[in-house]
């Protein structure tokens, strides 16, 4: 069987006549979605990428339960691909590049970050725990490093849990009830959910677990869940 070294090649994929499915696991550099091109990951595929990610077509990386991993060692633009659903289902940070988040980031299964930085405040980003009504699943944010979202939004009617700290700087929307009457609609476990100064919390689910303020303000409510 022949290995594909990617090198710092760049791939491109133009199809306009029919669907690109793409199966197996490859790491590409760059990896470019053609104009007209409908770019489909199949179930257990993986992809690993250690440059740009650029979708000029539509990409489904979510439709079927596969990863992508953005690897690289130099910063990389995360991108929110645009399909039939948008985003991922699993996404995975490493590498020592900086991931920079774009301004929605949409995630139908579980989010790990094994990177050493993660910059979610130079677009001030919102990422979405979507969850899929047709295979509900609780959905986990894991890894090796902890790290901080800007606005955190929680669609998954299951919930999700943490396996690594968390901190949020701006907002937790948890949009819908708590899943059971001993876990809130985000479960730290054993883990942490640290909340900035000027963090809010909204919605009508809860936080189960443990949460620690980084300081207080006087005079000023502070909600921990549930409107």
């Amino acid at each position: 069987s022949a290995v594909f070294n990617q090198g710092e090649s760049t791939v491109t994929f133009n199809n306009n006549s029919a669907d690109v499915n793409f199966s197996g696991s490859t790491n590409f550099h760059h990896l470019v979605i053609a104009t007209g091109t409908n770019f489909v990951t199949t179930e257990n595929a993986y992809i690993g990428i250690t440059g740009n990610l650029t979708v000029q077509g539509s990409v489904q990386f979510s439709i079927h339960s596969n990863t992508v991993e953005y690897k690289g060692s130099s910063t990389q633009q995360v991108v929110n691909p645009t399909g039939g659903d948008d985003g991922y289902h699993h996404l995975i940070f490493s590498g020592t590049g900086t991931k920079v988040l774009p301004s929605r980031l949409d995630i139908y299964g579980d989010l790990t970050n094994n990177a050493n930085s993660v910059n979610t405040s130079t677009n001030l980003s919102s990422v979405y725990f979507m969850g899929r009504v047709s295979t509900p699943h609780i959905q986990y944010i894991k890894g090796t490093k902890s790290f901080e979202i800007t606005r955190l939004y929680i669609q998954n009617t299951l919930g999700i849990e943490l396996q690594q700290n968390l901190t949020i700087s701006t907002l937790l929307q948890m949009n819908g009830s708590n899943p059971s009457t001993t876990k809130g609609l985000l479960h730290t476990g054993n883990f942490r959910l640290t909340l900035a100064p000027g963090a809010a919390i909204d919605g009508d689910g809860e936080v189960t677990g443990y949460v620690k303020r980084t300081s207080f303000v006087a005079d000023t409510y502070y909600q921990m869940g549930h409107k």
